[in-house]
């Protein structure tokens, strides 16, 4: 009789050693997947984007890479400022007569500066990036240009406010113009970002004498570049050196 029992929970035995495994085989799979699925930060590839409708006709010459990345980086930006972030069936649009762009031989690349408006989430930001024309060989200033900002005071509002929020400091701008002054080239005058007060931009005369007008002259001419950066030029103030002794501000 003993053995008869024996003989019968042999085959339950092994069903549950089956079942045990089968359940062990399953959790591992799950386990591996979800692994699969998760995007650590330098796998830049599956980053999540969000789409800026006709960058790459607006912009070009513009690496697809480049673009992309700033797609991500806005992606970020709209998910800090964002309940419900979900980038499907959604696209950014540029602003007509937003967008701006400078060539600096320099660094063989193209800065450019527009607002995007999007839609469906009733949103608008700010981007300024930098971009090679030789892709291959990236001067290190592309990697710094990148900004995706919400929109300051001088910048037009269509949507209603929504608390905007934004992955860089406030002095951004100031920072951006503190990377792209030094490349644009002045008759007359050089120019360099205050390390004393911040905000001040220095002109620095390259001849003995300048007259009033001539000074206002420079200023002016200084603040239409910091406008083609698409900075506005009055989040800055203007120190005009004529020599190492004398000074003259606007």
């Amino acid at each position: 009789m003993d053995n008869q029992k024996q003989e019968k929970s042999i085959p339950l035995i092994a069903f549950f050693v089956l079942e045990v495994l089968f359940i062990i085989i399953i959790i591992s799979i799950i386990a591996i997947n979800t692994g699969n699925n998760k995007i650590e930060p330098a796998d830049s590839d599956r980053q999540p984007s969000f789409s800026i409708k006709d960058a790459k006709n607006q912009l070009p010459g513009a690496p697809t890479s480049y673009i992309k990345t700033i797609e991500q980086l806005l992606a970020k930006t709209i998910e800090l400022n964002s309940e419900n972030f979900d980038t499907r069936g959604s696209s950014a649009e540029i602003r007509d007569g937003s967008l701006t762009t400078v060539q600096f031989d320099q660094v063989d690349s193209v800065y450019y500066s527009m607002i995007v408006d999007i839609p469906d989430l009733q949103q608008s930001y700010q981007i300024y990036a930098l971009y090679p024309l030789n892709a291959e060989s990236p001067n290190q200033v592309t990697y710094s240009t990148r900004f995706v900002l919400c929109l300051d005071k001088y910048s037009e509002e269509i949507y209603p406010e929504f608390n905007c929020k934004d992955l860089f400091q406030p002095n951004a701008r100031q920072t951006i113009v503190s990377n792209m002054i030094n490349y644009f080239i002045f008759d007359g005058f050089v120019t360099r970002m205050s390390n004393k007060v911040q905000g001040q931009i220095n002109i620095i005369s390259t001849t003995k004498h300048m007259t009033e007008q001539e000074r206002e002259k420079s200023i002016n001419q200084v603040k239409e570049k910091v406008k083609s950066l698409g900075v506005s030029p009055e989040i800055f103030t203007y120190y005009f050196t004529p020599s190492e002794d004398e000074g003259y501000s606007l």
